[in-house]
């Protein structure tokens, strides 16, 4: 019990240091509670990375882990570096994503967005068609397939029983949702060529964080399955040798250690307060900052900003689908 005891006593002095250093404040505030823990764990193992076999430590983290919740594991894997501690992570969350989507626990979880497409059929049923861009002008729509998603949009984001959870989700999960509508709706669009063509390619882009979010809003038998197996496929994507070695540059210049950029000896944080974004080479840099600053923060603004390794991807999904209703054609 003292070993244990001295043990956790490590855990409160990392936990104090997370919670007080510039570099860590935001994106420890920002997890859960057994986040936080795993974040406490983690820096003591980079302390010394011998420990990661230490019997004690085995038997803490596997005690730890094992009580975690899918979410919880995916927002702290997003800051993992190391590829043992990844690939234990990686495990851990596919048999997290298990436990929490057994029949008997999908049976348990109700239809969240029933109510409200109760309320909403009278739009959702008349997809529009036009659009105003962001610009101001009109732009015909007419039958494109993502059109159908603009009015669940506007319903998911005011109706009573599903703004709450819409407006948590990132930009990514968002998009999954009002397809998912879409297909609650009516069950034979799962299976229909336009449909399975639009997910492949939205969930194409998704981050892992966005997936295991969404999951834990589905019902469906069939739906869940192809979301675990895009997760798993996801996780690869995520983790390859040369995403890691990414993410550890990026952590490893931090919110306010000195960055030489063209206009001398700044910080990350300093330059993203200062230039949000703008375009050219020096502009895009500063872009670039802000959107190392908003990851080290706990804010990454997903695929769908220019810096992210998967954005080609995305870029492909809004050139097809989304770039008729808006009126923006990004060009890779």
């Amino acid at each position: 019990m003292k070993t244990k005891k001295h043990f956790y006593e490590n855990m409160q002095a990392m936990a104090e240091c997370l919670a007080k250093d510039p570099e860590t404040k935001d994106r420890y505030d920002k997890a859960t509670h057994g986040g936080k823990e795993w974040f406490c764990f983690s820096s003591w193992i980079k302390g010394n990375m011998a420990r990661w076999n230490d019997a004690e430590a085995v038997e803490y983290r596997d005690a730890l882990v094992g009580r975690l919740i899918s979410t919880d594991i995916a927002y702290v894997l997003q800051y993992e570096t190391v590829p043992d501690v990844v690939a234990y992570l990686k495990g851990e969350l596919i048999a997290a994503v298990g436990r929490e989507t057994f029949p008997e626990q999908l049976a348990k979880r109700g239809d969240w967005t029933a109510n409200a497409r109760i309320r909403w059929r009278h739009i959702t049923a008349n997809p529009p068609q036009e659009a105003e861009s962001w610009s101001g002008r009109k732009i015909q729509i007419g039958t494109c397939f993502y059109s159908k998603m603009l009015p669940i949009k506007e319903a998911l984001s005011k109706d009573s029983d599903t703004k709450q959870h819409y407006e948590f989700l990132r930009y990514g999960g968002k998009e999954w949702l009002c397809y998912s509508w879409w297909i609650s709706e009516d069950r034979t669009r799962w299976n229909d060529p336009e449909a399975v063509e639009y997910r492949d390619s939205l969930t194409s882009w998704l981050d892992s964080i966005d997936i295991v979010y969404v999951l834990q809003l589905e019902t469906d038998t069939e739906i869940v399955d192809y979301l675990r197996n895009r997760l798993v496929a996801t996780l690869e994507r995520e983790t390859t040798p040369g995403r890691l070695h990414l993410r550890s540059t990026i952590l490893g210049r931090g919110l306010h250690k000195p960055w030489k950029g063209p206009e001398g000896l700044k910080t990350t944080s300093q330059v993203a307060a200062q230039y949000g974004s703008g375009c050219g080479m020096i502009c895009r840099f500063y872009s670039a900052m802000k959107g190392y600053a908003d990851y080290l923060r706990g804010n990454a603004p997903g695929p769908s900003f220019w810096t992210h390794p998967d954005v080609k991807l995305h870029i492909k999904w809004h050139n097809r689908y989304s770039s008729p209703t808006n009126g923006i054609c990004r060009v890779q």
